[in-house]
């Protein structure tokens, strides 16, 4: 078992052949959708969503804006700021399985078991994501800056699609094609 920032990733070879992590979170539902609330370190959210940022195409066919994530690190660095207001929005395929704290059962508050291989696409965040890691900032920092962080479960690719065009449809609206 080792210790990332937030997070416990344990390896269970007996019960399940793949990494999973566990981490505290609040559930929520909104829409019918289970969604977990957590805020991770930016070490353990590069460990799990960093590789995404590297990858040139993301959900629903929309390619990351590699000039973009290069002004908005540049902005970062010379704001000497993160601005970590906004979560970044994840959808999950797997089902995460959530236990509530025992102490305060009806709370929302529990931990969160969720396969590494479950988490899908950033519906929102791959700039910001893209950004941080151009930016080379120290383990220390890494272990000690949190994120908000926003899991989204849905089932099958469709329905991760949609939640990709409900996201990004809301805050990136696209321009209406100029058919003259």
């Amino acid at each position: 078992m080792s210790r990332v920032g937030d997070c416990t990733i344990r390896l269970n070879r007996c019960v399940n052949p793949e990494p999973t992590l566990e981490f505290l979170a609040i559930r929520l539902l909104k829409g019918g959708r289970k969604q977990f609330v957590a805020n991770w370190s930016l070490r353990t959210i590069l460990m799990c969503l960093g590789s995404m940022a590297q990858d040139a195409t993301h959900g629903c066919g929309l390619r990351l804006n590699h000039p973009r994530a290069r002004k908005l690190a540049n902005q970062w660095l010379a704001e000497k700021n993160l601005p970590f207001t906004s979560p970044l929005i994840v959808a999950i395929e797997s089902p995460a399985l959530f236990t509530p704290l025992s102490d305060f059962p009806d709370s929302g508050f529990g931990m969160i078991r969720l396969p590494l291989s479950g988490i899908l696409d950033v519906a929102d965040g791959i700039h910001r994501l893209a950004a941080l890691r151009q930016m080379n900032l120290s383990r220390q920092i890494l272990a000690r800056t949190e994120w908000p962080i926003e899991l989204i479960e849905c089932i099958g690719g469709d329905d991760i699609a949609r939640l990709n065009l409900q996201v990004r449809g809301k805050e990136h609206p696209r321009k209406k094609p100029n058919n003259r």
